[in-house]
């Protein structure tokens, strides 16, 4: 239903999507929600600004620093859009990946 590929552990307006997420850690946290009810999804929403919703059984935790990801059927008909920082590049199949140390962080 959802996958977030995440550095850091928040999203916009303060979602902790990837609570274990470490900037230095060289991984990237891949979010997976799985299905769900609508129903179900509106009452547990809230707990994504807590960072508590990795507990749900829909929802898995990979780690990698090389994500590679497939649409999986005919992806002329579903069209799969990617979302990079609120911009949309494009279209699955895509590819992503750690850079070590292209960036300088300060604190």
């Amino acid at each position: 239903m959802f996958v977030a590929i995440a550095n850091g552990r928040y999203f916009g307006g303060g979602m902790m999507v990837a609570p274990d997420a470490d900037l230095r850690d060289g991984l990237l946290d891949v979010i997976v929600l799985r299905a769900i009810s609508r129903t179900r999804l509106a009452r547990k929403i809230s707990l994504v600004y807590r960072g508590a919703h990795l507990k749900l059984p829909e929802i898995e935790v990979i780690r990698g620093s090389r994500i590679i990801v497939e649409a999986l059927g005919d992806t002329d008909k579903t069209g799969v859009f990617v979302e990079t920082d609120g911009e949309n590049p494009g279209t699955l199949d895509c590819e992503f990946s750690i850079q070590p140390k292209a960036l300088r962080l300060v604190q």
